[in-house]
């Protein structure tokens, strides 16, 4: 897989996870640095609309950027949630992923209105 492959389909499994309310296991895959599986459950809460998968035929907008300044190959990934009252969304998910070998770890930075 390629530097781009690995963070889109990474990117779009946190996105699948937030949608199915999984945070312990978003916890796991981060290991909890930045944000635990509870403050992701806060910061959605607090938003007070339902996360939902996009519908069919529509997708996910991921903004891709690369760390220029990073030993590791670092990239900052922001995308918008959807929710089941407002389809594409204001709140916004900022992650960090670095790429290991084939592999990536991965941060989440925040998730707020934007």
């Amino acid at each position: 897989m390629t530097e781009e492959e690995i963070i889109e389909e990474r990117s779009r499994n946190i996105f699948k996870l937030l949608c199915e309310k999984r945070y312990g296991d978003i916890e796991a895959i981060t290991h909890g640095v930045r944000l635990s599986g509870n403050d992701i459950r806060d910061a959605i809460s607090e938003y007070g609309k339902e996360i939902c998968a996009p519908p069919e035929g529509e997708e996910v907008y991921l903004d891709i950027i690369k760390v220029k300044s990073s030993f590791a190959p670092t990239y900052s990934v922001v995308f918008n949630l959807w929710t089941l009252q407002e389809g594409p969304s204001d709140l916004a998910v900022e992650m960090t992923i670095r790429i290991n070998s084939n592999d990536a770890s991965i941060e989440i930075d925040n998730i707020h209105v934007r």
